[in-house]
């Protein structure tokens, strides 16, 4: 064999090597088929959350450690497979930052971010939440988080 083509030989057999591991990985995500879709909605006070952050953790004492999260918009939020939660049942915590619109302390100053951002949603739901939903095996779950501003107990369907 000479040279040039002990070269081609190798580049195809590269070619080829590159293609089926391409091909045998799909999109390189595959999806556990324990996980559950789980959409819902967040209310506050009524109305629906304008925006936030659903995380859900689980709510065995030892671990308790976040499994998936996802954002809430005008109200909604929703896990797919990818993201979604093994059966099981979980605590979430709900968070929803508002900035002042302000970005000046009067003094011609530049304020940092954190100082115009507000927590809107009480600790209740979510550094001392008090929120929990059961995942089931075999079929998606819908659930829906009716949060209170005031100090009551959380409002769950």
């Amino acid at each position: 064999m000479t040279t040039h083509n002990s070269l081609q030989y190798w580049k195809m057999s590269l070619i080829l090597l590159l293609t089926v591991t391409l091909c045998s990985c799909g999109s390189g995500q595959r999806i556990d088929p324990q996980l559950q879709i789980i959409s819902g909605t967040v209310t506050l006070d009524g109305a629906p959350l304008e925006h936030g952050i659903v995380q859900f953790y689980s709510a065995t004492p030892k671990t308790n450690s976040m499994v998936s999260s996802t954002t809430i918009r005008m109200g909604e939020f929703q896990l797919d497979p990818k993201g979604g939660l093994p059966p099981g049942t979980y605590k979430a915590a709900i968070s929803s930052i508002k900035t002042s619109g302000s970005n000046s302390n009067g003094s011609g100053d530049k304020m940092d971010a954190a100082d115009s951002a507000v927590e809107v949603i009480p600790s209740k739901y979510n550094t001392e939440t008090e929120l929990t939903c059961e995942i089931l095996p075999g079929k998606p779950t819908t659930v829906h988080f009716e949060l209170s501003s005031d100090q009551g107990k959380p409002a769950r369907k």
